[in-house]
């Protein structure tokens, strides 16, 4: 049986090729390494990036971010052997870097910082606050039409036994500097709450349309229903969709509202100059004083957070450094303001200590930290 070559790439990154299959992979290697590199798609270059990785580790002890190799394909457009020369060469550097520089990172006194996890706090109709967090087993909740479950693992879901509900109930979820939640809506939709965030939605969804309130970041799954589309309002900008996977980061300090679709189409509006702008799937609106702008994105990057990492491509140290104040909930000062137009690039694991990444920002924004209790400065590196 006669295999493509990107299973032949999967097979051997597993060590599951024969050897006459090796010398197939190999040689297909090789006759692409003085050229710009074959054409493969998402999960092929995810094969050779983790061969890659791997090999590197293995020989320098460095290990690699996730995504490595992908980068340095869309941006120069590297064969594999070309892209293998220069991750490896830049790792030796940085192996040699390492043992020579010290620590960007200064410790100064006791600090509290550490990664967020689930947290969140369910506000009912009747203005009774519940703690979502800290459940050791399965808990419900009962309201008129409607019973909640909240498990240990994070999730908060919504059944509706009964029909015919007129009763109008509007609940919230409210994540803080440092949560994280993900909630299961009455008609099948699911949500997930990034750091310092809440979403508003009724209990049970009317029969015309399904509306609900963010103010933060949230990744959603919509249940597809063509007789009710499902709109959410953030700030000046609503967005429509009958179903459909999405993310919105609508933070008031970011004073810019982003859209970001991943599958179907949604529209979107801003509620007061009527600025307006269909998406498809790998395009993302910017809402910024009333006007929308849109491109095209490498839309999974969107959600990373909800993978549990953070990536950032070409993002100012300001925002970088704000998404970092919402997770580990930490202050952040710059002694210099100018640093906050810094741009870096990476990602790195949002379970790593506050420690590990800074450190990593450090290598690539040219400047140093000092972290003192729940505070965090920048420093400039001059």
């Amino acid at each position: 049986m006669e295999l493509d070559i990107e299973t032949l790439l999967t097979r051997y990154r597993d060590g599951r090729c024969t050897a006459d299959e090796r010398v197939v992979v190999e040689r297909f290697l090789l006759d692409h390494a003085a050229t710009s590199g074959p054409t493969l798609s998402r999960s092929a270059r995810w094969s050779l990036d983790r061969r890659i990785r791997d090999r590197v580790q293995q020989v320098t002890g460095v290990a690699l971010e996730v995504n490595t190799f992908k980068r340095l394909w869309q941006i120069h457009r590297l064969s594999f052997a070309a892209a293998a020369s220069v991750i490896l060469i830049s790792s030796l550097v940085i192996l040699v870097f390492r043992e020579k520089t010290p620590s960007a990172v200064v410790f100064a006194g006791s600090q509290t910082i550490k990664a967020g996890s689930n947290q969140a706090v369910l506000t009912l109709a009747n203005g009774k606050r519940v703690m979502l967090s800290g459940k050791s087993e399965a808990d419900t909740i009962r309201q008129p039409g409607t019973l909640l479950t909240v498990t240990p693992a994070g999730l908060l879901t919504y059944r509706s036994p009964k029909t015919g509900v007129t009763e109008v109930l509007v609940n919230s979820v409210e994540t803080a500097a440092g949560g994280q939640w993900q909630l299961i809506l009455q008609d099948g939709t699911r949500v997930w709450l990034n750091s310092r965030t809440k979403i508003s939605y009724p209990t049970v969804f009317n029969a015309k349309e399904r509306q609900v309130k963010l103010d933060g970041e949230a990744y959603f799954e919509v249940s597809r229903d063509e007789k009710r589309p499902f709109i959410v309002t953030s700030g000046t900008q609503r967005l429509r969709v009958l179903g459909t996977h999405f993310n919105i980061s609508a933070y008031p300090e970011d004073k810019i509202i982003k859209s970001t679709l991943l599958s179907g189409s949604v529209m979107i509006t801003d509620t007061v100059t009527r600025a307006d702008a269909l998406l498809k799937p790998g395009m993302q609106a910017a809402l910024y004083s009333g006007t929308v702008s849109v491109k095209k994105v490498e839309a999974d990057d969107a959600i990373d957070w909800q993978r549990g990492l953070f990536v950032f491509d070409s993002a100012e140290l300001g925002e970088v450094m704000r998404k970092l104040s919402r997770w580990y909930g930490c202050r952040i000062i710059f002694e210099n303001t100018a640093d906050a137009r810094i741009r870096i690039g990476g990602s790195v694991s949002r379970s790593a200590s506050i420690g590990k990444v800074l450190e990593k920002v450090s290598a690539v924004g040219h400047v140093r930290f000092e972290v003192r209790e729940n505070e965090v400065k920048v420093i400039s590196n001059n």
